[in-house]
């Protein structure tokens, strides 16, 4: 090793990236370079051209999102301009629905959770102002829903079977499912806790899971 050559440590206090991050630009450079030199131990060396190089490269990939470490270097190898390449806004219109119907379906349960939490409708002000809006009361079809679009599909299953008569009790460690039918299945303690999370669900004293009356409110 000469003085003008870096190890990954050096490089990563030098560049203010993690350990891994230079062993991952390292692998990049090797792609569109060549191979690195090493030490009598095998590590790799930097020279100081492929520190420039590195340093040059990095504030390119950090500007194109998207872009990959060997694109940039390739690119600067080549002499070549990096093209923007910004998300178009168009791929961004379902990630924007979602999170709109997210933030509604927040909304929502919070309504239902002032709703219940009173008995009535508080007078929180006019009856036209939003925070009255907020907290209108919302037709049982509504929470149905709701309540539907909230759960996973694995835990809205377990609280369909559980409502049609199913139970679940403890066997040790193991959750089992005793069917209406007398069948048994075992159920993910996960989705069971989940359940109960959300107050679906509660733990008698005896170890026997069943259904409550209280409407899903995520946490």
């Amino acid at each position: 090793m000469t003085h003008s050559e870096a190890t990954p440590g050096a490089l990563a206090v030098r560049m203010s990236v993690s350990d891994r991050t230079v062993r991952r630009m390292a692998e990049a450079y090797e792609e569109v370079y060549g191979r690195l030199p090493r030490n009598q131990r095998g590590h790799r060396l930097f020279p100081a051209e492929a520190v420039a190089r590195l340093e040059d490269g990095l504030p390119l990939l950090r500007a194109h999102p998207g872009a990959s470490l060997e694109q940039v270097l390739t690119a600067q190898r080549d002499g070549h301009p990096m093209q923007p390449t910004a998300r178009p806004a168009a791929d961004l219109a379902p990630v924007l629905e979602e999170l709109h119907a997210l933030r509604s379906e927040v909304a929502e349960l919070r309504a239902l959770l002032l709703t219940l939490a009173s008995g009535a409708r508080p007078a929180l002000g006019a009856p036209d102002s939003p925070a009255a809006d907020l907290i209108a009361p919302i037709p049982a079809a509504a929470v149905k829903s709701t309540r539907r679009r909230s759960l996973q599909p694995n835990h809205a299953e377990l609280l369909e079977r559980m409502r049609a008569g199913s139970t679940v009790v403890e066997q040790g460690s193991r959750r089992l499912e005793v069917r209406p039918d007398g069948g048994t299945d075992r159920v993910d303690p996960r989705t069971l806790d989940a359940l109960v999370r959300y107050g679906m669900v509660k733990r008698d004293p005896d170890g026997v899971y069943r259904t409550t009356d209280t409407p899903l409110l995520m946490p």
